[in-house]
């Protein structure tokens, strides 16, 4: 998913400074050229992706964080000098069907997870709920980590798979993708 800057400008359709104004700019502003936990940016540009299903989604401070680039980079844009500038905000918003993301699961049993259930609809359109804790035995309240959930979602899997090649797995099985909706 890509959130970009669309400019009324012969120098447009899409903001973005040159190799030198983007210079300029990460010289009197640091952070510009480091990379951001979530936000995924293109070239020397405040345009933004996300890898859908696999990272977060466009929130509230994921937008502000991508503003707060764009405002650095402007003031180093020689096309705008002397310009007003108006920012129109798109009113429409997603909502992630999802309220965890396969990123806060952690790999082994009694480690961190943020849900006490994964729900999700299978092939064939029934609704499955899948406990993300042991409900008896040695385990008993403690979570089950990716590992065990892998098995339990009956997806084959190694047991010296890592958890990076672990959550790549299960960010493709329908109880980790992220359906989102659009509202306006």
């Amino acid at each position: 998913m890509i959130s970009d800057f669309i400019v009324q400008h012969p120098s447009g359709p899409l903001f973005s400074p040159s190799d030198a104004q983007y210079g300029k700019a990460v010289k009197k502003f640091p952070s510009l050229s480091s990379c951001d936990d979530v936000l995924i940016y293109i070239g020397n540009s405040a345009t933004a992706g996300i890898n859908v299903g696999i990272e977060g989604y466009f929130d509230n401070g994921t937008i502000l964080s991508q503003f707060e680039r764009f405002f650095q980079f402007i003031y180093f844009k020689q096309d705008f000098k002397g310009h007003d500038i108006v920012v129109v905000v798109d009113n429409a918003h997603t909502h992630s069907a999802r309220e965890y993301s396969i990123n806060e699961f952690s790999k082994g049993i009694g480690t961190k997870c943020p849900v006490d259930s994964i729900d999700y609809v299978d092939h064939t359109g029934k609704l499955v709920s899948i406990s993300c804790r042991f409900t008896t035995g040695e385990y008993r309240g403690k979570t089950k980590g990716l590992l065990q959930l892998t098995k339990e979602l009956k997806v084959p899997v190694r047991h010296s798979i890592n958890l990076v090649e672990l959550r790549a797995l299960l960010a493709q099985h329908p109880a980790f993708q992220t359906i989102s909706n659009w509202k306006y």
